[in-house]
């Protein structure tokens, strides 16, 4: 079974998510395509669509060693900030559809992608979009989700008890300060992690190696010392994906 299906298999994922990142599901706008170029982010993102001239991909922000559900997310690398976007993958195909119809596809094609994600309520959808547009709060008002519309998401585990809460998140793995403060020196993550790694302090040094301010180099040998840790079949392909597309010479 292809790495890609396996893995979202283990979450509990419907295929169609699968298909969309592989390509077995064509998305009919020409902007949202197959990741094919590796732009740098953290292991904790696993990319299913991008667009190569924002550049930005939607994809899904699983964490490991914390309390953190998984979550749908759009990843703006050139602000380098992470917004969640769908907390369900029913969500998600909402999200994929209005979206679809705000940036010009056609009520046809929407409608082939709607049936090919297997989603049921496409006229609902439509007819939605047809009066708010791709208005943010009222999808979510209507739909579910956030609580106001997307909310911008730090990229590490919550403080709150509540492990769904968006608000309240560990203000080190923000992605957003990469825009107003400069990332640390290369090196320092890697012996921050070190020190986190070897007190057994393992949420820590996963945070640490999900926050930006990272060579590749670096983080694909912390990577396989945290490997050591988890015998989730999921961590292991997740990590595989990641280690085996990521570019050396990059930073995140």
């Amino acid at each position: 079974m292809n790495d890609v299906y396996k893995l979202l298999g283990e979450f509990d994922l419907p295929a169609w998510i699968a298909g969309l990142k592989t390509g077995d599901i064509a998305h009919p706008s020409a902007g949202w395509s197959v990741p094919d170029f590796w732009y740098p982010h953290p292991p904790s993102l696993i990319p299913i669509l991008a667009d190569d001239s924002a550049p930005m991909y939607l994809g899904i922000l699983k964490h490991w060693f914390v309390k953190r559900n998984l979550s749908f997310v759009q990843f703006d690398l050139e602000e380098g900030s992470i917004t969640e976007i769908a907390k369900t993958s029913e969500q998600f195909s909402v999200y994929l559809l209005i979206d679809a119809l705000g940036i010009g596809c056609s009520v046809e094609s929407t409608r082939k992608l709607s049936h090919s994600i297997g989603f049921e309520q496409t006229e609902r959808v439509i007819a939605h979009s047809l009066k708010y547009g791709d208005d943010e709060k009222e999808i979510w008002r209507y739909w579910g989700g956030a609580d106001e519309g997307t909310v911008e998401l730090a990229n590490g585990v919550s403080k709150s008890e509540d492990s769904t809460s968006l608000v309240e998140t560990d203000p080190r793995t923000n992605f957003k300060s990469l825009t107003t403060q400069p990332a640390p020196m290369p090196g320092v993550r890697a012996r921050s992690f070190e020190g986190h790694y070897l007190g057994n302090r393992l949420s820590d040094a996963w945070i640490e190696l999900v926050s930006p301010g990272w060579s590749v180099r670096d983080a694909k040998v912390a990577l396989g010392e945290m490997l050591r840790f988890s015998p989730a079949i999921a961590f292991a392909i997740q990590s595989k994906l990641w280690l085996s597309a990521a570019n050396e010479k990059s930073f995140y």
